[in-house]
């Protein structure tokens, strides 16, 4: 299994990413450039990178599928 980089954002298995997909279906606002790049970036990866590259440069969506980090703090056998 090859580690990700959580710093750099990847659209596969994540809930957002699906959600472009499925507004891309069926949203008639989406712009028609991005939603043949969103459709064929189910099955293409140069489309894949190329809506990773989009969603990167929009801070407020590149925030949306990075992973996150938390640090459990565990005092005499219990997390507190």
């Amino acid at each position: 299994m090859t580690a990700r980089n959580p710093d750099n954002p990847s659209c596969i298995g994540n809930v957002y990413y699906d959600t472009l997909v499925c507004t891309a279906v069926h949203s008639a606002k989406v712009d028609r450039r991005m939603r043949k790049t969103i459709l064929a970036s189910v099955e293409s990866n140069k489309a894949l990178k190329a809506v990773e590259s989009m969603v990167s440069q929009d801070a407020s969506m590149s925030a949306l599928v990075r992973t996150t980090r938390a640090v459990d703090i565990v005092g005499g056998g219990v997390k507190s």
